[in-house]
């Protein structure tokens, strides 16, 4: 989206959270905008099977290394652009074009294990800035996990399991400068994990965790991955919960990396490694106390 959009959805949503008169410009969106989320309410969510269908239809292409985007959803304009994209799903089911543009879609799963606030992973071809991006993580390193729990207000798990000659190397909490202020910081937890003696790598065992909740004034509603890093995904089950297993490079690259998507209750959990098999990260995973 343009910046003249970003400040056009900002005064729709001003206008749809007070009874101030809309301006005359902004009627016809606030008129669609209501439509939209009646008819949000009135359809469900497409099933997995559903779009395991679609997504068979053709393979996705592969494409070039590039970068990866999270969405962060809290926003209550943002159920407008929901209710649209369920309502341009319906109308692709039913035509040529629209099932060859969904045939695209690499993955889309639903997380969560019967929470309120379940966190939609999508994985697309198409690089579409879709939220604004924000850049300058700061990690601050912390004595240990008892110190990271007194800094967020959701339990914080740790391995019951890990692969022979792992041990428990770094605590961080990390942040992000220049968000909103209802995005509580730090904005995840990082634990570092590493075999003695292995070889250096950015990922021999990473766990992050993130609080689903952002304070009272929204929630995390979706991930976006960019099929420009994501070249393999996927679907798994950690404890009987849906999740998501991408690669992001080739696999037969060594800096490939594989990241490990779920959620528990009100936390979303990533694991990403470069040196652990998809078993042992399974294994790492269902451990979780």
């Amino acid at each position: 989206m343009s910046d003249a959009e970003w400040a056009a959805a900002d005064a729709l949503e001003a206008v749809w959270e007070s009874d101030v008169q809309p301006d005359a410009d902004l009627q016809p969106l606030l008129f669609t905008a209501r439509q939209l989320t009646d008819l949000a309410a009135a359809l469900p969510p497409p099933s997995l099977a559903l779009t395991q269908r679609v997504r068979r239809l053709t393979a996705a292409p592969p494409r070039p290394a590039g970068r990866l985007q999270r969405i962060w959803s809290p926003r209550p304009w943002l159920r407008v652009a929901t209710a649209l994209a369920l309502a341009v799903l319906a109308l692709s089911l039913f035509t040529a074009p629209g099932q060859r543009a969904m045939a695209a879609l690499m993955a889309s799963l639903n997380l969560g294990d019967g929470a309120a606030h379940n966190v939609r992973v999508n994985v697309s071809p198409d690089p579409l800035r879709t939220g604004p991006q924000y850049t300058g993580a700061r990690a601050e390193n912390l004595a240990n996990l008892d110190t990271a729990r007194a800094r967020v207000p959701y339990p914080l798990l740790e391995p019951a399991w890990l692969p022979p000659g792992y041990t428990l190397q770094g605590v961080s909490a990390v942040s992000y400068a220049g968000m909103p202020d209802w995005f509580p910081q730090p904005l995840y937890i990082e634990t570092d994990y590493r075999a003695a003696g292995a070889s250096r790598v950015g990922f021999d065992l990473t766990l992050r965790q993130f609080g689903v909740a952002l304070g009272e004034t929204g929630r995390i509603r979706t991930l976006r991955f960019d099929s420009v890093d994501v070249t393999a995904t996927q679907e798994v089950q950690v404890n009987g919960r849906a999740a998501l297993l991408l690669t992001l490079g080739q696999p037969s690259q060594d800096a490939a990396v594989r990241e490990l998507v779920w959620q528990q209750g009100d936390v979303m959990i990533e694991i990403l490694s470069q040196s652990l098999s998809p078993e042992d990260m399974l294994a790492v995973a269902a451990s979780l106390r």
